[in-house]
């Protein structure tokens, strides 16, 4: 029994992760130490009693020391998503941060956009009437010259009359 006592006091069927395969080689080793205390231990009353408490000892410090290893590693794994946890939601601030900074400089192109957009809407305004009013002096113009060489016109033929 000394060796796999020695082998379990110093952490040899303990790793940073419990596992099966490490329980299962505790449970082998349990097996050959009792079959050779069996084959070697005169045979007393009451032998088998001592190898049943020994052995009942046996598991229960490795179930202790399996369950504390796996109390270690649910402690880090808590203390790993805590910290993923926080890492995420200082992420997630910064990018909404980033997307308000963003959907803010959209609104102001948009209003810059849309400023200049009326701008040129109020210019064409500016022109169209600019040039409706073109077009009436325009119109007048040519209907003052119109009527001013009819006038010439019938002034002339009368002239020639006259003559």
């Amino acid at each position: 029994l000394l060796p796999l006592e020695t082998r379990l006091d110093e952490g040899g069927y303990t790793t940073p992760r419990v596992s099966q395969q490490l329980w299962g080689q505790f449970e082998r080793d349990r097996s050959e130490a009792r079959s050779a205390f069996l084959e070697q231990a005169p045979k007393v009353a009451g032998s088998k009693a001592v190898l049943q408490d020994r052995m009942e000892e046996l598991l229960s410090r490795a179930a202790a020391r399996a369950i504390r290893q796996a109390g270690l590693e649910v402690e880090q794994l808590e203390s790993k998503v805590e910290a993923d946890l926080r890492d995420l939601a200082f992420k997630c601030k910064e990018e909404a941060h980033e997307l308000q900074m963003q959907v803010s400089s959209a609104a102001t192109r948009n209003e810059l956009v849309e400023r200049r957009e009326e701008e040129g809407r109020a210019r064409e305004r500016e022109s169209h009437r600019a040039l409706e009013e073109e077009r009436a002096r325009r119109t007048h113009d040519l209907q003052t010259l119109r009527e001013s060489t009819e006038e010439e016109g019938r002034a002339t033929e009368a002239r020639g009359e006259e003559e």
